[in-house]
């Protein structure tokens, strides 16, 4: 079982789940993990998780930048904070 799907039946598991954070995985892509997940809440229509943590060492102001442009031109969320502090990445949305 992959990272992803590991994620995807705790949602199913935990379906009133508010907040989720995700430790980092070295050979995981970010933004294809954001991606996805944000694609499986909406199809989903998921209207409880509104927060999701990601710890990623390596998180930085470009890091933060993509994951925004990714956000807006998949039209993934429309009212959304993502910030990084220490060694997590914040993604909120209403």
């Amino acid at each position: 079982m992959s990272a992803i799907d590991e994620i995807y039946f705790l949602m199913r598991l935990c379906p009133r789940m508010a907040y989720l954070k995700v430790d980092f995985i070295n050979d995981m892509d970010i933004e294809l993990f954001i991606r996805n997940i944000l694609k499986k809440i909406n199809k989903d229509r998921n209207q409880y998780l509104r927060s999701l943590c990601i710890r990623n060492p390596t998180a930085s102001d470009e890091i933060i930048q993509k994951l925004e442009e990714m956000i807006y031109q998949g039209q993934l969320l429309n009212h959304f904070t993502i910030t990084s502090v220490d060694d997590n990445i914040y993604l909120q949305w209403k």
